[in-house]
């Protein structure tokens, strides 16, 4: 009996495809600027020496680079979101929620066995030993 391999095509894929698509945002980001004023002031034949023309170039270069910023931010932020799961995303928000959630609203609070005993105050030690002793007995 054979056991097939896994394919590593098939994991490498996802990375190859990231990083193509991070070197041509890249390249896309560096050669913006020359594209629009080529196109503007070469093909379009506008003066880019004056203020129309200059506008022009501005406006077309600007929006393209304002478009690709948010199109890096985003991938950016998927790629970051496709790398953590739902659990480990609870896990880390889950140590801000859990005191509102036990009805603890202000800070220091100690909780033992789901129950809020002191909330609000710095207890003196001997409150505090009570209050642990209490609860473990």
């Amino acid at each position: 009996m054979r056991v097939a391999s896994p394919n590593r095509s098939a994991t490498a894929s996802p990375w190859l495809g990231l990083v193509v698509a991070a070197l041509a945002w890249i390249v896309a980001y560096g050669v913006n600027g020359r594209w629009w004023a080529w196109l503007v002031g070469d093909v379009v034949r506008l003066d880019l020496g004056t203020r129309f023309g200059s506008a022009v170039e501005f406006f077309v270069y600007d929006t393209t680079k304002i478009l690709l910023l948010l199109a890096g931010i985003i991938f950016a932020v998927t790629v970051l979101r496709s790398s953590m799961s739902v659990e480990r995303t609870r896990a880390l928000l889950g140590g801000r929620r859990e005191g509102i959630y036990r009805g603890v609203m202000s800070t220091p609070a100690l909780v033992i066995d789901d129950r809020v005993v002191l909330a609000g105050r710095i207890p003196s030690v001997a409150e505090l030993t009570n209050l642990v002793r209490g609860a473990t007995s």
